[in-house]
């Protein structure tokens, strides 16, 4: 039986996130929702010199709960995506694998999308080719409010938080010097601190929690 996980919109999506992916067939982006404040839809955690530093992608004016997540604008009015571009060079700028996947990054970010859902898309696209996931994407096709009406063919996983009890593997981090190992940052945290290793980190995290391993 085909696996499919329906789940929202995200920028840079955390780690845990991506967990998901490499056991599902098909991944189902919900874009007939409405935008959603303080979310991983626009906002994304990366780890740098100081900490723990949370980024956002500034929206248009007249934001709110009530606008259709493909409607959602990004403002440039600052050159936020500079500002971004130079706090993930900051941050992983040392990282073993900085040079080798931060050019496209850069490229994706300069392109100036005027709509948050397309830079979202893109940005799946870069991290499901550079880890080698093979799941498909899609967009949804209508909204279910209950998770009860959801196919049972489908996992809702649209604005699912880390389980209490759930134990993720640490892997060397840039600032592993200054601070303990802090779990579930951006993919980009996992990707330029272990490259090509990162597709199997997922794998044994995904391994480690359906076999409660914790």
């Amino acid at each position: 039986m085909t696996k499919k996980v329906l789940q929202e919109t995200q920028v840079f999506g955390p780690v845990y996130s991506y967990i998901q992916y490499t056991e599902t067939d098909e991944l189902i982006i919900e874009v007939c929702e409405n935008y959603q404040k303080k979310t991983y839809r626009n906002r994304y955690r990366l780890l740098t010199s100081n900490g723990i530093t949370t980024l956002s992608i500034p929206l248009k004016k007249g934001k709110n709960n009530q606008t259709p997540i493909s409607e959602v604008l990004i403002a440039y009015d600052e050159p936020w995506h500079l500002q971004h571009l130079q706090t993930i060079r900051s941050a992983y700028g040392r990282s073993a694998y900085f040079e080798y996947y931060f050019p496209e990054i850069e490229e994706i970010l300069m392109l100036e999308k005027s709509h948050l859902l397309d830079l979202n898309d893109l940005i799946l696209k870069f991290f499901l080719k550079r880890l080698k996931l093979t799941v498909r994407h899609s967009h949804s096709e209508n909204y279910e409010k209950s998770t009860v009406t959801v196919s049972n063919h489908v996992t809702d996983f649209r604005n699912h938080k880390v389980p209490s009890d759930y134990t993720f593997i640490s892997y060397p981090q840039v600032w592993s010097d200054r601070f303990d190992f802090v779990p579930n940052l951006s993919i980009l945290d996992l990707l330029f601190c272990m490259g090509h290793e990162a597709q199997y980190i997922l794998k044994n995290l995904n391994f480690v929690r359906n076999n409660n391993f914790n």
